[in-house]
């Protein structure tokens, strides 16, 4: 649908669309049910899962809860991160200096619970990119929800096979899984984000021509606000190339 556009500057406000890196934050209905999730959890120690596709927008919301609140502790998984690497990396980032890093990860675990449960303040842990668990790291998280249940909670945020996984898991009643998945109080399944918060995107970097706007919002190319931002950023691009011609 894209390829009959023909380029004209005109088409956008060029000051708001050059400066096209600076991201933006839209509060969304994903943005302010992650938010609300997340206030749960931290309140209540809850133990929440949110499902939703890349470009959802999970990891920005989850950001900005993280920075906006206290006793938030964020970690994003890697493919490279072994579970005592995974350990420590949450261990540093609670501010608990690693006096176990030549031990077990068991040790490991007791240190974080340690540090949650002497916490006058209730807690918050995030695990972001949780799709790449594996089962066997999962039931270190039950080990750890169970041993901080009064003032910790958990939010794990994946993709939707991550809950496929544990689902299957749970059926074929491999070890373990079965009593993490009874630990998950709620999950939450993202949604699309909807026209008006497209077009709120499209508004905020200059985007004035109406058919524009209006094929970018519809067009399925660009079903999530990330692919949208794409697109707006190669706009960006084109009219940033245009004013240095003159």
């Amino acid at each position: 649908m894209m390829e009959e556009y023909e380029f004209n500057i005109n088409h956008f406000d060029v000051e708001r669309i050059k400066n096209f890196e600076k991201s933006v934050t839209i509060r969304t209905e994903n943005f302010e049910t992650i938010n609300y999730a997340c206030q749960e959890a931290h309140v209540y120690s809850r133990m929440t899962a949110i499902i939703g596709d890349a470009g959802y927008g999970k990891t920005k919301a989850l950001v900005d809860y993280a920075d906006t609140n206290s006793n938030v502790y964020l970690i994003t998984l890697k493919s490279h991160m072994t579970p005592k690497i995974f350990y420590e990396e949450l261990l540093t980032e609670i501010g608990f200096k690693n006096k176990h890093s030549s031990k077990n990860i068991h040790h490991i675990i007791d240190s974080i619970a340690y540090f949650l449960n002497s916490s006058r303040d209730k807690n918050l842990l995030i695990f972001d990119e949780s799709g790449k668990f594996t089962p066997r790291e999962l039931l270190y998280i039950h080990d750890l929800r169970d041993s901080t249940l009064k003032n910790t909670g958990y939010i794990m945020a994946g993709p939707p096979y991550f809950e496929k996984e544990v689902l299957k898991n749970v059926k074929n009643e491999l070890q373990g899984i079965p009593e993490f998945y009874r630990r998950i109080n709620n999950w939450i399944e993202l949604g699309l984000p909807s026209y008006n918060e497209k077009l709120a995107l499209c508004r905020h970097y200059g985007i004035k021509d109406n058919r524009l706007t209006e094929t970018l919002c519809k067009s399925p190319e660009f079903k999530t606000l990330s692919a949208l931002y794409d697109a707006i950023c190669n706009f960006g691009i084109l009219v940033l190339r245009e004013i240095n011609k003159k």
